[in-house]
Order: C-alpha cells, then structure tokens, then sequence
C-alpha cells in the first residue's frame, strides 16, 4: 500500500471478521524508505456497508461510523522487515477495520509527510494464538500414527 500523490490514490485494506475483535498489532514485512500508516475501525451506529468508504473522503468517512484508533510512524524501517507494531492501546473492538497508507486527513500526529509504502504481513486480535510448533508436529505425529495403526488393522 501507497500514498503515492502521483496515482492521485491512497491504498487501503480493509478486514473484515465475522464477529467483533480487538486489532492488537500490525506487522509490516516491508516498507519503503517511510512507512508510516494508519489504522481506523468501523464505529458506526448503522450496519456496516462498503458505501461508507467507496468513494467517500477522509472527512466523509470519519463522519460516517469510521474512527481513527492510532497513526504509526513506521519512518526507517527499510532495512528492518517484519516489523511489529501495536495498534490499539484502547482496546477499540469492531468487526471491519482498515489499515491506510498515511492520510493526513484522517488526523493523527507522529507521522512524516512524503510518500509511505508498505506491506502488511500479518494482524494479531486480542486473544489469538499461535500454535507453538513443537505441539503442531506432536498432533501431526499422533495423526500419523493413528492412521499408520488403523491401516495395519484393515491388512490383517
């Protein structure tokens, strides 16, 4: 994602969850010379609709059910990929949340003008795991086995 002004665009990426949750942390696994990007989550009192941000400006959508939850200055992060960043210290909680090349009209502080590109790698919501892979191999050794034991069941 950009905020290329060449492309008259700024990219945005949209998630969306079939339940609400809390976006915890961001990942970006590449960013340009600067990185810096925004995160908003859907507020609104009316369901959510893609009209809300098709076509609409930044002041359009703010006062349309979207909110600013934090502005990252991910500046210098070229040499340094897959970063982390925590996005959401007030424990904002929706169902759609977008993640923005740096708008200055959403607001925000912290952020450097010029142009910001990054690539997202990965989100973490609140209460997400990760299988550690020790215990991954285990349950995929004891599949194994099973399926190996019920195979020798059926020959016999």
């Amino acid at each position: 994602m950009d905020n290329s002004t060449s492309v008259g665009a700024i990219d945005m990426m949209l998630l969306s969850f079939t339940s609400a949750e809390i976006l915890k942390s961001v990942t970006i696994g590449w960013s340009g010379s600067d990185g810096d990007f925004q995160v908003l989550a859907y507020t609104g009192s009316t369901p959510f609709s893609t009209s809300s941000i098709v076509g609409k400006t930044a002041a359009q959508m703010l006062t349309g059910g979207w909110s600013l939850v934090t502005t990252v200055n991910g500046a210098g992060n070229i040499s340094t990929p897959d970063v982390n960043y925590a996005v959401n210290a007030g424990n904002v909680s929706s169902s759609y949340w977008l993640i923005s090349a740096f708008n200055s009209a959403f607001g925000g502080s912290g952020a450097s003008t010029g142009v910001d590109a990054i690539k997202v790698l990965a989100v973490t919501t609140q209460g997400s795991t990760n299988v550690p892979l020790p215990n991954t191999l285990a349950l995929a050794g004891l599949g194994l086995f099973a399926i190996a034991r019920m195979r020798r069941r059926q020959s016999v």
